[in-house]
């Protein structure tokens, strides 16, 4: 990765600048579309271009989303690609299904048994019964 300069936006310029991308240095970008301002971190991994979003201004500040552009360019120099570094964490710590959580088959069989005395004959109740 070539030397750039770094921290070229404020906050005061944020707010002001045009639709389209704004570069803040070192990949970061902001991105505006309309009324929306969101940081973009543009990148290559294994000679492909990708972005990676690190949040919408003013929820995520600029300092913030220079934190995390960071933390992605030591990714890159690990030689990981600091959007899927990000998607596997994300991953772990969702798969963790609450006991409570029922499929949708559960559910439908548990419907079938409540209303099936409801209809008026056997053969309108096996026609209910999808799964």
């Amino acid at each position: 990765m070539r030397a750039t300069k770094l921290h070229l936006l404020s906050d005061r310029s944020i707010k002001r600048i045009n639709e389209g991308m704004t570069a803040d240095g070192g990949g970061l970008y902001v991105r505006r579309r309309g009324d929306n301002r969101v940081f973009v971190f543009k990148y290559s991994h294994q000679n492909k271009r990708k972005e990676m979003g690190l949040g919408s201004y003013p929820s995520v500040s600029l300092a913030k989303a220079r934190s995390k552009a960071a933390q992605a360019r030591e990714r890159l120099g690990d030689g990981l690609d600091p959007k899927l570094v990000l998607i596997e964490h994300v991953v772990s710590e969702s798969t963790d299904i609450p006991e409570a959580v029922i499929t949708f088959r559960q559910a439908m069989d548990r419907y079938l048994q409540l209303r099936s005395g409801e209809w008026s004959n056997a053969k309108r109740a096996k026609r209910r019964h999808f799964c």
